[in-house]
């Protein structure tokens, strides 16, 4: 058996009868009804999760981690499989929409029954904003090289490279100009996100239509994010 680190030793301790790595000195009896206490513990946490999760994505904070999504979120920064990510992600959003979920998944009951999140939680619909001519668009597409420039406090772009949008970065309403050097390309969650921070979030909810800008969605074909922004070298999906 490999080592084991210090803090997951402290979680041995707490979770395991005598703190031992070795379960040998259990009762059949006993090994039976601690694993099914850990497996209810496992049903709480996994609850718990879900309701943080879909809390992270109603305040937006995962565009601060240069994730344009709660997928991308539960990829790049939680380090969860891309499988795991999107149930995780789904499921969030199911708890949100559908509180009573928390005591059943907390419960362990099945989730066959389920229902199945509403079309509020549908990928939106991409809208043709100002015109931009194509020249200054590509200019910034190719200098951009195709991927989101947000970069988080920590200093790492956005793995984005779909659904991408131009950004005025002296902002379109304040008289700011669409040439190459006042645009920048961003990932739909992150040119909301300085628009939020341009204009206020009330402002933009209440005037979102307006703030969108111009949408590459349906003109350039391009690369998955993740060859833009992979895994670290050696780590393995969980």
């Amino acid at each position: 058996m490999a080592a084991i680190s210090s803090s997951n030793n402290d979680v041995i301790a707490r979770l395991v009868p005598g703190g031992a790595h070795s379960l040998a000195h259990l009762s059949d009896d006993e090994l039976l009804a601690n694993t099914r206490r850990l497996v209810g513990k496992s049903n709480q946490l996994f609850a718990a999760l879900l309701v943080h999760l879909a809390e992270v994505e109603t305040r937006g904070v995962h565009r601060t981690r240069r994730c344009a999504s709660l997928y991308t979120y539960c990829v790049y920064e939680l380090r969860f499989s891309e499988d795991a990510a999107a149930r995780r992600s789904s499921a969030a959003r199911l708890v949100k929409q559908f509180p009573s979920l928390f005591d059943a998944i907390a419960n362990g009951e099945p989730n066959e029954a389920y229902p199945e999140p509403n079309e509020a939680y549908a990928e939106p619909t991409r809208q043709r904003g100002r015109y931009i001519p194509a020249a200054e668009r590509r200019e910034v597409f190719q200098r951009d090289s195709g991927r989101c420039t947000y970069i988080d406090l920590r200093g790492e772009r956005c793995c984005e490279t779909r659904y991408l949008e131009l950004h005025h970065l002296q902002p379109f309403a304040k008289g700011g100009a669409s040439v190459a050097a006042n645009l920048t390309l961003r990932c739909a969650a992150h040119n909301a996100l300085a628009a939020e921070q341009d204009f206020g979030r009330e402002a933009c909810a209440e005037k979102r239509d307006s703030l969108r800008h111009e949408s590459f969605a349906s003109q350039l074909d391009v690369s998955t994010s993740r060859r833009a922004c992979g895994r670290p070298p050696g780590e393995a999906p969980r």
